[in-house]
């Protein structure tokens, strides 16, 4: 813990020092904004699969210096939770920007392009300029590697650090009004580490990738939008593939691109992108979008890509009788297949709908539909990034609400078709789901009170094989003390079954306080218990946390005021 401070400060301290500007010299050279979190939480169970520690703390800070008119955001996380998939650790991340110059010190979060680098988290430095209409962006460091981050299916309970994933990242662009134009750039390596098991290495295999993309948006007028977004990724899943001589195209990429990263017989170059055209009006709006993604194709600065595909579509938006009535709506095919390299062509219809009717202030219902498939979720990541266990194909759903004065009922109904990736049987890769709720709120205003009953239904078919869940539950909050005190408690009950036989049920029950000690802190109290019973596994669980929040107010440090913090 003492260590844990002492960073915090250091880091604190030598932003402080990034920060200093002599010639925005204020009134108020120093304020601080931003929230603490420190907090420790339980866990007991008799099941012989313990999956947690007995006992953890965390700290999560986020506070925000503005010194001499330079803005400096700091974000410390840390935890001591021990488990089956994760195990300690800390996150530091320090952004100072001044102006149009902004600094990126530690875990910091990166998105230059949709195929060449998304949502990725760097430790290391980056810097973003941003003078008038120009940008320029860059970043290195460390990657975070899906492969450390394995489950105890294959790693066992420990995670597995077997390389350092080292990436450098570049943005140039410009940006006006009417046009923004950017080109990003990616390179990232596996580095190996010291003494690694050989059962792993030879499951895992160090990477390496070059990745280039470029965006462009022209807006000739108000209304009309053209854009197109490109990458070019050229991907090695194994630096240490067998040495044999080179040919056909390995050979090619070989003499083009050997000096800049291993070119082997596992190295692909490979292409994604899409282009449209977007037209809008006040009340409608119309466009069409051309996407496709080679087989193969793979950036370690995005989360799992589906390729293999293209999509054409037509998109629509209506909103009728002053947005009462809302359609947004895409439609289209979709073929994947691309290249000829499998046995079988799949060609669809494709669609994304959702109708929204408000008739009034007390009813409103939402109708969707879907059946496009995901570009990236995150999930299970094993041999060579793309290890996925479904994925949705067909989803249909229908929400109505209805609120008269205090009273709140919510319906939805569900039904979702997913694909089992895992599964070599045709019978076993469908997976059907349907899922049903029901719930109802009450609110008595005098005494600061909501009282809720909520009923579910959920059923899947496998193969020949049909699980259900049904039952419901209670919850009630209320505030005491002029809302300082909140109390919330909710109890539930379901029965499960397989083809119709009962096969056990689960309890729960959850208790939570939340009290608020001044207008910057509070206290918050959570418990829980579980108990689950059925014929092949049954176990009791209780866990609760214990959490004591601080929200950091504007103040100053000037000498003639005191230091609050």
């Amino acid at each position: 813990m003492k260590r844990l401070f002492a960073l915090l400060m250091l880091l604190n301290w030598y932003s402080n020092l990034i920060g200093q500007n002599l010639e925005s010299i204020s009134k108020k050279p120093l304020s601080l904004s931003g929230n603490l979190a420190i907090g420790s939480s339980f866990y007991h169970t008799n099941d012989t699969l313990n999956t947690r520690s007995p006992f953890a703390y965390f700290i999560n800070a986020n506070p925000t210096f503005k010194i001499f008119g330079f803005d400096v955001p700091v974000s410390f996380s840390y935890r001591n939770h021990e488990g089956t998939i994760s195990n300690p650790f800390a996150r530091v991340s320090i952004n100072p920007r001044y102006k149009w110059i902004g600094l990126h010190l530690g875990n910091s979060n990166y998105s230059y392009h949709e195929y060449v680098l998304s949502g990725q988290y760097i430790n290391g430095v980056g810097l973003d300029l941003t003078p008038g209409k120009f940008i320029f962006s860059m970043a290195y460091g460390k990657m975070e590697n899906p492969l450390n981050q394995i489950d105890t299916i294959i790693g066992g309970s420990e995670l597995v650090e077997l390389y350092d994933r080292k990436a450098i990242a570049l943005k140039l662009g410009f940006g006006s009004s009417k046009t923004q134009i950017s080109f990003s750039l990616l390179k990232a390596k596996d580095e190996t580490r010291d003494a690694q098991p050989d059962s792993l290495v030879r499951i895992f295999k160090p990477a390496e990738n070059f990745v280039a993309g470029t965006s462009l948006r022209i807006t000739p007028f108000g209304k009309l939008s053209l854009y197109g977004n490109l990458a070019a990724s050229l991907n090695t899943a194994n630096q240490n593939s067998s040495i044999i001589p080179l040919s056909g195209d390995a050979l090619e990429l070989e003499e083009k691109y050997g000096d800049q990263m291993t070119i082997n017989f596992s190295t692909k170059l490979q292409l994604a992108g899409d282009v449209g055209i977007d037209l809008k009006f006040k009340q409608i709006g119309f466009g069409v979008q051309y996407k496709r993604v080679d087989p193969f194709y793979n950036s370690l600065g995005t989360y799992y890509f589906l390729n293999d595909y293209e999509n054409l579509l037509f998109k629509t938006n209506i909103n009728l009788l002053k947005n009462k009535i809302n359609f947004n709506g895409s439609f289209g095919w979709q073929r994947n297949n691309i290249n000829d390299l499998r046995s079988q062509t799949n060609v669809r219809n494709i669609a994304n709908v959702t109708l929204s009717i408000r008739p009034s202030r007390s009813f409103n219902t939402t109708f969707r539909y879907s059946n496009l498939k995901s570009d990236r979720s995150p999930g299970l990541v094993n041999v060579n990034d793309t290890l996925r266990y479904t994925r949705v194909n067909q989803t249909y759903g229908v929400i109505p609400v209805l609120i008269l004065g205090s009273s709140q009922l919510v319906i939805s109904a569900n039904y979702q078709s997913m694909e089992n990736l895992l599964s070599s049987s045709p019978e076993n890769q469908v997976i059907g789901s349907y899922i049903g709720t029901l719930a109802y709120t009450y609110r008595f205003k005098k005494i600061e009170m909501n009282l809720g009953f909520n009923a579910s239904g959920l059923q899947n078919e496998v193969n020949l094989i049909k699980s259900q869940r049904l039952g419901g539950g209670i919850n009630v909050a209320k505030s005491f003390l002029d809302k300082k005190i909140r109390l919330s408690t909710n109890v539930s009950y379901f029965k499960n079954f397989i083809n119709d036989i009962a096969d056990g049920n689960t309890a729960t029950a959850r208790l939570g306080i939340n009290a608020s000690i001044s207008s910057s802190s509070s206290i918050t109290l959570n418990t829980s218990f579980v108990d689950r019973q059925n014929t092949s596994r049954s176990y009791q669980e209780i866990r609760g946390t214990a959490k004591v929040n601080y929200v950091f107010n504007n103040r100053n440090s000037n000498k003639n005021e005191k230091d609050h913090f």
